[in-house]
This record gives C-alpha cells, structure tokens and sequence, in this order.
C-alpha cells in the first residue's frame, strides 16, 4: 500500500475502516462523501468523541450507511459525542438553504444538538436522522416538510 494518504483526496471511508480502533478526535476532510458500516465502531465506547468538520453543509451532505458508520456513533449511552463546525461546538443547528433532505443518521449520537432549524427547502427527513440525540428539545421543521421518517428513539420535543 501506499506510505502516505492524501487527507484532501479521501471521498469515502470504507465499511470497518476504523473498527475497534479508539479514536477520541476525528476530523472530516473536506472532499469526504460516503461513510461506510461499521466505520467508526468500537465495541467498548468508554470515552467521549469529538468531530470536527468545516461546515454543516458538508455534514448534510454525507452519507452515513448505518448507526455504526457515523464518526459520532457511541456505543455506551452514558458517554457522547459532540459535532464540532468550524471549530465551535453549536448547540443550535441552522441547517444551510443548499440542503434539500436531512439524510439517515445525520445528526445520530450528536449530544451538543438542542435545536435544530431547517430551512424551506428541506422536504424530507430520514430515517434515524435524529438518533438518540438525547438533549434534542426543539425543532423548527420546514414549511415544505413532505415525509419524516421515524426522527429518533429517543426524541421527545418539548417544542414543535
């Protein structure tokens, strides 16, 4: 294999690339678009996570295959992930005009996630995409909301 990888040419992360692997920071590249099973799963998730990408566009915009896919994915309730957008650890998600659906798992495992406002233009929200997101209290759906499917196992709106 090759010495060294380019982080900047990376498109996909490959199922189980990272299994069992304990990683406590992770930064998403750029030019990343597909995430595949089983990517960041690790059995024992004793720890806190951190993600780290530029924009929530491109967080939006990938496409997390499974629960054990997404970088924020813990496997003990008791630890969390947090999502971390140009460096600032938001609490409030203003989801960007650009983004039409909220895709599976999106924002699954994210436990800095407390409100989430969607744009019009957003008309679909997928399966999981909310995903044991445990201090999600509020969201702000679009006017053109056409189809939710199954938001989260554990989400309980105290606002809608």
């Amino acid at each position: 294999g090759p010495d060294y990888i380019n982080p900047d040419t990376v498109e996909e992360i490959y199922a189980y690339a990272f299994y069992n692997y304990y990683i406590l920071n992770i930064t998403i590249v750029e030019n990343l678009k597909k995430i595949g099973y089983g990517a960041f799963y690790y059995y024992s998730s004793y720890f806190n996570r951190n993600v780290y990408i530029k924009d929530l566009e491109q967080w939006c915009k990938l496409d997390i295959i499974a629960e054990h896919s997404s970088p924020l994915y813990t496997y003990h309730s008791s630890y969390s992930a947090n999502l971390y957008v140009n460096g600032i650890k938001l609490s409030i998600f203003e989801i960007p005009n650009t983004i039409s659906e909220i895709k599976q798992f999106t924002f699954a495992y994210c436990n800095n996630l407390i409100s989430i406002e969607m744009p019009s233009n957003v008309t679909s929200i997928n399966r999981y995409a909310f995903y044991s997101c445990r201090n999600l209290t509020n969201i702000t759906l679009s006017k053109n909301l056409k189809s939710i499917i199954f938001l989260s196992k554990y989400f309980n709106p105290k606002y809608w």
